[in-house]
């Protein structure tokens, strides 16, 4: 059949077996991590952001030979990790 040469029964039939076959939704895994801008202030600390609470605090440029970084928020404790790529 060509464009045009379906029946309204026809189209209303097609496009139900269509929707019928499709996810209703796609399934998109979420990454673990997602970057982010880590600014530097005037004396080259990194100012980092706690995820629980929301609060900023600076962070010194300690050497390191992992890229991966741990600290801890001083507000809350909460682990922060974040890469250094500097």
């Amino acid at each position: 059949m060509t464009k045009g040469d379906y029946r309204p029964e026809q189209l209303a039939g097609r496009i139900e077996e269509l929707i019928s076959r499709s996810p209703i939704r796609a399934y998109i895994p979420r990454p673990d991590k997602a970057p982010v801008w880590i600014p530097v202030n005037e004396k080259g600390y990194f100012v980092l952001t706690c995820l629980e609470c929301l609060r900023s605090f600076s962070v010194p440029p300690e050497p390191s030979p992992d890229e991966l970084r741990e600290t801890e928020c001083p507000f809350c404790a909460a682990r922060v990790c974040y890469l250094r790529t500097i």
